[in-house]
Formats: C-alpha cells, sequence, structure tokens
C-alpha cells in the first residue's frame, strides 16, 4: 500500500508514473479497438446417419455342440441378421465396415477369447475383411453371414467363446 505524505517527493513520482502508465495503456486499447477484421467460416453439413438395428445388439449364436474337426465347413455359418434405416440420408450410395479386432493368425477375420479360433464375415457369401470399407447401394442392402474358422498350424480347445464388433454404415 502506498501512503501519500506531501513531503514525500518518491511516492509522488511513482503514483504519476503509475497514472501515466495506466493512461498510456487505456489509449492503446483504445486505438486497439479501432481495428476489425473480417472471419470466414466454413461448415459442412452432414446427413443424419443410418440406424443400424434399432441401436440394438445382434446376437449370433453357433450353437453349443462345435466339433472342432468340422470347423472351417459351411456348417457353421450363421447369418447376421440387421435392420438398416437411412430414410433420413439423402444419398443411396452407403458404405459398411465391421469394426473390430483380427485374429492373431489372420487379421482379415473377427478375433475371438479362443486362442486359434475366429470368425469370418461374409458378404454376399464373399469374404468380407474386418476394418475394411464396402460400398453397395440402398436398397440393395448386403446379405452378411458368420463362418467360424480355426488356424490351421494350431488346435482350438473345447469351451465357450466370445467375440464382439461393431457394425457401421456411413455414406460415400
Amino acid at each position: 500500500m502506498i501512503s501519500l505524505r506531501s513531503g514525500n517527493r518518491v511516492c509522488a513520482k511513482v503514483l504519476w508514473c503509475a497514472l501515466a502508465v495506466y493512461y498510456g495503456l487505456l489509449t492503446l486499447s483504445n486505438s486497439a479497438l479501432a481495428f476489425s477484421t473480417t472471419a470466414t467460416v466454413k461448415v459442412k453439413v452432414l446427413a443424419p446417419p443410418c440406424i443400424v438395428n434399432g441401436n440394438r445388439d445382434i446376437p449370433i449364436d453357433f450353437g453349443n455342440d462345435i466339433i472342432v474337426s468340422r470347423i472351417d465347413s459351411r456348417i457353421y455359418e450363421r447369418p447376421i441378421p440387421y435392420v438398416l434405416d437411412c430414410s433420413a440420408g439423402t444419398s443411396k450410395a452407403l458404405k459398411m465396415q465391421i469394426l473390430g479386432g483380427g485374429a492373431s493368425f489372420d487379421t482379415t477375420v473377427l478375433g475371438t477369447s479362443k486362442t486359434n479360433l475366429a470368425i469370418e464375415l461374409k458378404s454376399n457369401g464373399t469374404k468380407m475383411a474386418v476394418n475394411s470399407w464396402h460400398n453397395f447401394t440402398d436398397p440393395a442392402r448386403p446379405s452378411l453371414s458368420a463362418v467360424l474358422i480355426k488356424n490351421r498350424s494350431g488346435a482350438v480347445t473345447g469351451g465357450s467363446f466370445t467375440a464382439t464388433s461393431t457394425l457401421l454404415v456411413d455414406y460415400q
């Protein structure tokens, strides 16, 4: 705190210097307000997203009686039933991706919780690599299926297994 006394010249000089700096800053800030600029804003408006299966999970059950020696055959191929609602979109050109972790022995197939066991995904009967986009035109939606496969150089042990993936649909 500065207290001013009539006989203290140092305090008076400090006060005058402080006031001069204060008024100088005010003048500077007022002149800064006199400048203006134009801002350009660019925005991309996106179509509403497609709704996959009413935002519900799509369970696929391979059953409880899987015979290891029969894995890799069409016996263990299951359809992936899904419902797609892209009615709010403006384009019929779509793309689909199944996002998930690849198997340790083949990153193009969906890995499972069981070593040497994976799930090959198919679109209209053709292998669909995980984490890759596949184009299609609505309403000709691809028929999806899942097939159990095994690592040819490793053994599959008995027991339960799980696998998780996410089906993504977007506009091309």
